[in-house]
C-alpha cells in the first residue's frame, strides 16, 4: 500500500487554476485517473481545461454535466471525462456501464466521484476550496499511487 501523499497550491485565478493544470499535464502517466471534489462553480471543469489543454492540445472542453460523460479521441490516447453531479444514487455510474469506460481510458477525469459508490482509487483526488478571495481557490492535491506520487512531486 503506498501511503497518501498530498500538496496543496493557491490558484488566484481560473487563468492561474489552468496553468497550474498544463503543468500536471507534462508527461502525466498512463493510465492515470484524476478525480475531482469541490463546490459548484469553483473551477473543476476549469482545471479539466488546463489538463486536457495541455495533456492533448484539446482546446474544446465539453461539460460533461448533462451526458455523464465525454470521450475524446487524440493521437493514441482514449480521454474520458465524467460528472457525477446529476447521478441520483451512488451505483447510477455502474448502472450506466462506465466501469468499462473508466478501466479502457488512458486519462479518465472524474467530477463529483463523492456521488458515486464503489470507484476504483484514483491516483490524484483533487479537493478544490474557496481562497480569501471571490478568484482565489485553494487546490488541494492527495496522491494514492505511485504514478500519483511522481506526478505531484514534479509541480
Amino acid at each position: 500500500m503506498i501511503a497518501n501523499a498530498s500538496s496543496v497550491l493557491q490558484s488566484v485565478s481560473s487563468e492561474a487554476t489552468m496553468q497550474i493544470a498544463k503543468e500536471f499535464a507534462c508527461d502525466l502517466p498512463i493510465p492515470f485517473r484524476f478525480y475531482l471534489s469541490g463546490e459548484l462553480g469553483c473551477g473543476k471543469t476549469t482545471f479539466v481545461r488546463g489538463l486536457l489543454c495541455g495533456f492533448a492540445a484539446i482546446e474544446q472542453v465539453r461539460s460533461p454535466t448533462f451526458a455523464l460523460v465525454e470521450i475524446y479521441q487524440v493521437h493514441n490516447h482514449r480521454i474520458a471525462h465524467m460528472d457525477f453531479y446529476r447521478c441520483r444514487y451512488g451505483s447510477e455510474w455502474l448502472d450506466a456501464g462506465l466501469s468499462e469506460t473508466i478501466d479502457q481510458t488512458d486519462l479518465c477525469l472524474i467530477e463529483w466521484p463523492e456521488k458515486a459508490i464503489d470507484l476504483p482509487q484514483p491516483d490524484i483526488h483533487l479537493i478544490i476550496e474557496d481562497g480569501e478571495s471571490e478568484q482565489q481557490r485553494k487546490l488541494a492535491f492527495n496522491a494514492y499511487t505511485r504514478q500519483g506520487k511522481k506526478c505531484l512531486a514534479r509541480v
